[in-house]
């Protein structure tokens, strides 16, 4: 329901969840960090080794299409919906009961 904007993240190479709200992506000589705000990304800072490919052998690529840093909110917005339904249905039942009232 509520997925990140990770628009800006390449998908080629290797991203890591480095931090809370930071990813980086590893793409050979590469290396790019990218910060959250608001559930988009935007690209941070970027560097490029002297010494060749960076090693991620030891790392934990990660799909960024799954990032949702907003998903602890999802049960409260779904309470809300339920309680707005509820709502609606009562108001409409109040409303159809009045009009239609035989005295």
């Amino acid at each position: 329901m509520m997925k990140d904007d990770v628009s800006a993240i390449p998908v080629n190479g290797c991203n890591v969840l480095s931090d809370y709200g930071v990813v980086v992506n590893y793409n050979g000589s590469v290396k790019k960090e990218f910060i959250n705000n608001g559930g988009k990304w935007y690209l941070f800072k970027t560097e490029s080794s002297a010494y060749g490919d960076y090693n991620v052998t030891g790392y934990n690529c990660i799909n960024v299409s799954d990032l949702n840093t907003n998903a602890v909110f999802e049960p409260f917005l779904y309470f809300i919906s339920f309680c707005l339904v509820i709502c609606v249905v009562l108001l409409l039942k109040w409303v159809w009961g009045g009009l239609f009232r035989v005295n």
